[in-house]
């Protein structure tokens, strides 16, 4: 067991990619996209990571100025002061057996600190991953990110809904009952699933576009583009999936693979097909080719609201509900939304 806490500040990729390999890191912590992801947006970007008694944490922190930058608006938070956004932050090891809230809450406090002190930061938002560690509700409401008086801080918690499966018999058998025959039906109207090329980019986000709603838009105006730039910097760990019917591409699929998982970043099918299970078809056929010829063995649906028909959908297609904790911290005094104050 660690007997202090210890943070570090890693400014080479290649040393970083060495301590963090072993360790399981879902495809959004990866360095590398966070990387493109900083570069695409303009953005300084520091990777810290956190040896504290019983727990390890890796942090990516974005650093953004009040310059009007595209990621700014993106996040929708308005005219800010220089603030720091944190990726989602993996828990690699729990050096003490299963983690517990106390554990996790100071080293959480550790990395708010440092944010604040060190960085000079005036407004952090974290977003703690716990997969492959389940927190129940009770050990959840624990959880103090900081008790600092000139520190003001906020929860909240959404889901991460994930599926774990070695093979495609096993994946066949997580999803529902009612998915499988969903599935089974679409199969009968012939559509056809295929891998997607840069070209498909542009007709996957106009059905995408359509498909999500209104408070989304901002996002729609910039993926296509950030997006045939990730297929450009790691071809070989982005996934491009579509399926036709006889008219033509009706849907497709946006996901990374990177130590055997694959994770969605967008998928959608148009709207008319979806009652006839499009979707869902999409979605089976995708993580039965990445099972088949990418060795993938875990799946990542991504970030729902609890209890949301997201939510439910992803639970039929077999994945299984991680927290994730959402964390706001600002120094006081300090307005968010100054601008409209």
């Amino acid at each position: 067991m660690l007997s202090k806490t210890s943070i570090s500040v890693a400014r080479d990729l290649e040393d970083l990619e060495k301590h963090l390999a072993g360790f399981i890191l879902l495809p959004l912590s990866n360095p590398k996209y966070l990387q493109y992801l900083a570069s695409y947006f303009r953005l300084n970007i520091e990777f810290l990571t956190i040896r504290i008694d019983g727990c390890h944490i890796f942090s990516p922190i974005f650093i953004m100025k009040p310059s009007g930058m595209m990621f700014s608006r993106l996040l929708r938070y308005g005219d800010v002061s220089p603030f720091g956004f944190g990726g989602h932050i993996s828990l690699l090891e729990w050096t003490s057996g299963r983690g517990d809230p106390a554990t996790l809450s100071n080293g959480l406090n550790v990395l708010i600190s440092f944010c604040l002190r060190e960085l000079g930061l005036k407004y952090v938002k974290l977003k703690v991953n716990t997969y492959p560690y389940r927190f129940s509700d009770n050990e959840l409401s624990k959880i103090r990110p900081t008790r600092e008086r000139n520190i003001h801080s906020s929860l909240y918690f959404n889901s991460d809904y994930i599926m774990e499966a070695k093979d495609v018999p096993e994946a066949w058998k997580l999803i529902g009952k009612k998915s499988r025959n969903v599935v089974r039906k679409a199969e009968r109207r012939q559509l056809k699933f295929r891998l997607g090329n840069q070209s498909d980019v542009g007709t996957f986000f106009s059905i995408w576009r359509d498909d999500i709603s209104k408070r989304h838009q901002a996002e729609a105006n910039v993926y296509p583009d950030f997006f045939r730039g990730l297929v450009n910097e790691v071809p070989n760990e982005v996934l491009l999936t579509v399926v036709e019917d006889r008219l033509g591409v009706i849907g497709g699929t946006f996901s990374l693979i990177q130590n055997q998982t694959l994770t969605f970043l967008a998928y959608t099918t148009k709207k008319e097909t979806q009652q006839s299970g499009s979707k869902n078809y999409l979605l089976w056929k995708t993580i039965e080719y990445a099972l088949l010829n990418r060795g993938v063995r875990v799946i990542e649906y991504g970030e729902s609201i609890r209890e949301s028909s997201s939510a439910s959908f992803k639970r039929h297609m077999g994945a299984v509900e991680y927290p994730i904790i959402g964390i706001r911290v600002f120094k006081k005094p300090y307005h968010l939304f100054s601008r409209f104050r």
